[in-house]
């Protein structure tokens, strides 16, 4: 995301992440870095409203690196796993002055 983004993503209907990586990039790919990068100064929410069915992570599949960067806010809030890292090597970066909350509920609260 560009630096002074907003964005905000819900799930509130179907069994989804919100950003759903699910192909692996072939090696000669310009996105072959894997990365859901946050640029300065954003702010991203990420949550959902369902109750039923299943309910995946925001953020899912074959990624290899979350960062956020400096002075951004970074909120997650999902009633299983915030994040799920499923590929091997995977990290996450926080950078100076940033702020990030994963939250998972065993159920949601409105």
């Amino acid at each position: 995301m560009e630096e002074r983004t907003h964005y905000f993503g819900i799930v509130n209907y179907y069994d989804f992440s919100i950003f759903w990586y699910d192909v692996v990039p072939p090696a000669q790919s310009t996105e072959n870095r894997q990365g859901f990068r946050i640029g300065k100064n954003c702010e991203v929410n990420l949550s959902q409203t369902q109750r039923l069915g299943s309910t995946y992570p925001a953020i899912y599949s074959h990624f290899k690196e979350i960062t956020a960067r400096e002075t951004s806010f970074f909120n997650i809030r999902m009633s299983q796993n915030a994040v799920r890292f499923n590929d091997d090597g995977s990290s996450m970066s926080v950078k100076a002055n940033a702020s990030v909350i994963l939250a998972t509920k065993s159920a949601i609260n409105h």
